[in-house]
């Protein structure tokens, strides 16, 4: 009983924290220290996205209007909100739109879960992903991200990868290419409402990849937690300058590229950075 008040309280503790924090956002907004992003409660009202632009989408609170808002804006001023919302520790829930059909990096989410902190042994499991990637033909640098801990009385591992060097032609691609790598196996697994299920497992190596992204859908950026939580997604190896902010995300265009033809693949081609 008494573990599960702690957790009660750490909910409301964290949904408080969450909802300070898209206030404080709000304030910033009208002291008019950062510029103005307009929010919109679907998709389909967005206004034309101007080139160079993106569409971003946010996490509210309970008690705001909607679970989910969206906005169209530019990288820098997306990179200017969620840096200063980080050094604050006013950490925003938000994240990219993924359009399957764009360019992307190769990116990977990975969530597993242990008994406990104790329990998990973090460099080896890094490590037994880089190499699971470096057996398969990907072996340039990466940027690793984490926002793991404790949730439901368990240690919840969450990383997300991506490696801006290796470029795919769009999302549909990279999970082809995943489909073609990865050994697939079927487990019983019990979801989030406590029911089992039968789950198809794509492992490349020892590596488990979640399938689930590579699709329309919504990527956290660097530097933000989701809602009701204060696991923030934290990149430490180098300063989190707007380059490596983008780089750490999704970005549908670079320069200097080179294509790399796989005529044995469904996918016709993935591009490597010169």
């Amino acid at each position: 009983m008494k573990n599960d008040n702690s957790n009660n309280n750490k909910k409301t503790n964290e949904k408080k924290n969450v909802i300070n924090n898209y206030e404080s956002y709000e304030n910033d907004v009208n002291k008019k220290s950062l510029p103005v992003i307009h929010w919109y409660p679907y998709k389909r009202k967005l206004p034309t996205i101007p080139e160079g632009h993106i569409i971003i989408q946010q996490d509210t609170p309970n008690g705001k209007q909607g679970s989910k808002q969206f906005a169209v804006s530019s990288w820098n001023e997306v990179y200017t909100y969620v840096n200063k919302a980080y050094r604050k520790k006013r950490y925003l829930s938000w994240y990219e739109q993924r359009d399957p059909a764009k360019p992307c990096n190769f990116h990977v989410d990975i969530d597993d879960e242990r008994s406990s902190e104790d329990d998990f042994d973090e460099d080896a499991y890094i490590k037994q992903i880089r190499e699971d990637f470096n057996a398969h033909g990907i072996t340039e640098p990466w940027k690793l991200q984490k926002s793991s801990g404790t949730k439901n009385g368990k240690y919840k591992i969450s990383f997300h990868i991506t490696i801006p060097s290796v470029r795919f032609e769009s999302h549909k691609h990279l999970k082809q290419w995943f489909k073609k790598k990865c050994i697939m196996t079927s487990e019983q697994r019990i979801n989030k409402n406590g029911d089992k299920r039968t789950k198809t497992i794509y492992k490349i190596g020892s590596t488990e990849i979640d399938m689930s992204v590579y699709c329309e859908g919504a990527w956290r950026f660097p530097m933000c937690s989701k809602v009701d939580s204060l696991r923030v997604l934290e990149y430490k190896d180098e300063e989190m300058t707007l380059d490596v902010f983008k780089n750490s995300s999704l970005p549908q265009k670079q320069t200097a590229i080179c294509i790399f033809v796989c005529p044995m693949m469904m996918i016709s081609t993935f591009e490597l950075r010169c």
